[in-house]
């Protein structure tokens, strides 16, 4: 397994992590709200399908003699943390708090930069045609750019080519 050094930037935030590291200073939640009927199997596919394109999802953060340094989980062995709740039972309006709190412990939950997968995502079923996608992701591996224009997109135009009966792009990222 390849050990690659930090750039000055990430290894400023890996610093300031280590000073507090039950502090989730860094944690970048997104919320996507889907307003419409979900495949969760198809959903959990390209969740996995995009992990395993971008190996920055699967990076994992060392201390070694020679610093601080990052490696790749395999594309093969990384499996997305997705976990899926099902909100339908309760009334309106506490499914949707109760949504929120999930979402805020999630985006408060610590990453373990050395174990963890630097980003989690969590489905919530509020109704039968509604559905929440939060996504938390480490800053390390994770920043507005990389969101609205890589990994939305990808991993809406993934799920529709599942839904559709076609199968995602194999194409590696572009540079």
């Amino acid at each position: 397994k390849d050990l690659l050094p930090l750039s000055p930037h990430q290894e400023q935030i890996w610093l300031h992590q280590q000073q507090a590291p039950e502090q989730p200073f860094y944690n970048e939640p997104v919320t996507i709200t889907l307003p419409e009927q979900v495949d969760v199997d198809a959903l959990s596919v390209a969740i996995g399908h995009l992990v395993a394109r971008h190996e920055a999802l699967r990076s994992r953060f060392h201390l070694t003699s020679n610093g601080v340094t990052q490696s790749f989980a395999s594309a093969q062995s990384a499996a997305a943390d997705v976990e899926f709740i099902d909100l339908r039972h309760m009334p309106d309006s506490v499914a949707r708090n109760e949504a929120i709190q999930l979402a805020k412990r999630q985006a408060r939950k610590p990453f373990d930069l050395e174990r963890d997968s630097p980003v989690r995502f969590q489905i919530i079923r509020m109704r039968e045609a509604e559905y929440r996608l939060d996504i938390v992701a480490h800053h390390l591996v994770f920043d507005g750019v990389s969101m609205y224009r890589v990994i939305l997109p990808e991993l809406q135009q993934t799920y529709r080519a599942l839904t559709s009966g076609g199968q995602p792009g194999d194409a590696e990222p572009a540079i």
